[in-house]
């Protein structure tokens, strides 16, 4: 017996419609384009704190996907171009 789910609700159900409203993000990197969590853009936002930093090296290294079997690194550097781009979701 099953209490508490309906038709409309069913498992899985919810979870596609939060994904969709959720609006795609996605960082600019020079001139490619990498999807990014909203932990990965803290961590690049530590990144580049300690990029501008008084007395830093200029460049930090950055793994986007960190804990994945993708591994990305970016090499946050001053001077290259990094911007973050939303794709607006399905209900927006």
């Amino acid at each position: 017996m099953v209490i508490g789910i309906t038709a409309r609700d069913a498992p899985g159900e919810r979870d596609e419609r939060q994904r969709s409203a959720v609006p795609d993000r996605y960082l600019r990197y020079g001139d490619q384009r990498y999807i990014i969590t909203k932990e990965a853009e803290a961590r690049l936002n530590r990144a580049l704190d300690s990029v501008y930093a008084a007395g830093s090296r200029g460049h930090e290294w950055l793994s986007l996907y960190g804990s994945t079997e993708a591994p990305c690194r970016l090499l946050i550097a001053t001077g290259v171009p990094i911007t973050i781009e939303t794709v607006p979701g399905v209900d927006d």
